[in-house]
């Protein structure tokens, strides 16, 4: 990229708050380019679903000694606004109040901050945790007033897309555990290696405890809420322990549960 050069970048919000590698580039774009304008774009408007996205627009300048950014100016195109491809699809005329906030033709000292329109410092920036750039200030109306919810069509195709990203997260954890198995003639571990409980739900008069093996780490934090609400739904089918017997009382339900031997419980 050229010295004074403009780029506007599609980046999926993964990449304004991930740690790592993910802040170490923020912070280098930050320093080296100026990152002046940030819009988040609503979801609904690409084929794939799931997809939550953002434009990045910066301007390349010269290396310094001191950052080049100043201020960002993040437009939340996102928040309480519901497209889909269709029947409501974006239009040009959706964009009109995001071209009178940006003033393409005009300098950018002349903006004036709106609901929708807010600028946060360099120094406001590098403050926040991990440099996270996903800058949030509306309310969803939908969580506020349960009376003004959105049309059911709309609702269901939020719950697809949300569902389509649980996926790709898990297609992601499936293929990381695979790497990590190694090949198939890999002998078994020589001591023996208990479930340790991970998170436990209370469902009726039940409680289940969700167990993975001590040795994936990475997998109780890839599991998220999606995959947490879908693990409890089959917790309806455990025996309700303690209710009818004595707690540590074996049942098939449990075994079937579990076909390894359960360790000592702590009260």
């Amino acid at each position: 990229m050229e010295i004074k050069g403009r780029a506007a970048v599609v980046l999926p919000d993964n990449v304004l708050f991930e740690g790592g590698a993910g802040e170490a580039i923020r912070r280098q774009l930050l320093k080296e380019v100026d990152v002046h304008s940030l819009l988040r774009l609503p979801t609904g408007i690409f084929y794939a679903g799931g997809v939550k996205a953002n434009v990045l627009f910066f301007d390349k300048r010269a290396a310094g000694d001191h950052p080049w950014t100043e201020k960002l100016w993040v437009y939340d195109f996102r928040t309480n606004q519901h497209f889909t491809l269709k029947p409501s699809q974006l239009c040009r005329e959706h964009l009109q109040d995001l071209v009178g906030c940006y003033l393409p033709d005009k300098a950018r000292s002349e903006r004036v901050e709106t609901g929708r329109f807010k600028a946060f410092t360099c120094e406001e920036l590098i403050a926040r945790d991990k440099v996270n750039l996903e800058l949030i200030w509306l309310k969803d109306d939908s969580l506020e007033d349960l009376d003004n919810l959105p049309a059911p069509e709309i609702i269901a195709r939020e719950i697809v897309e949300d569902l389509t990203a649980a996926l790709v997260e898990f297609e992601a954890v499936a293929a990381a555990l695979k790497a990590n198995a190694g090949p198939a003639t890999r002998s078994p571990p020589t001591r023996p290696c208990w479930p340790r409980p991970s998170a436990s739900f209370r469902t009726g008069s039940r409680t289940a405890a969700l167990r993975w093996p001590a040795p994936w780490p990475d997998v109780e934090r890839a599991v998220s809420v999606a995959a947490a609400r879908t693990l409890m739904s089959t917790c309806h089918s455990l025996p309700a322990t303690g209710a009818s017997g004595p707690r540590d009382a074996p049942t098939t339900s449990a075994r079937h549960w579990s076909s390894r031997p359960a360790p000592p419980q702590r009260y």
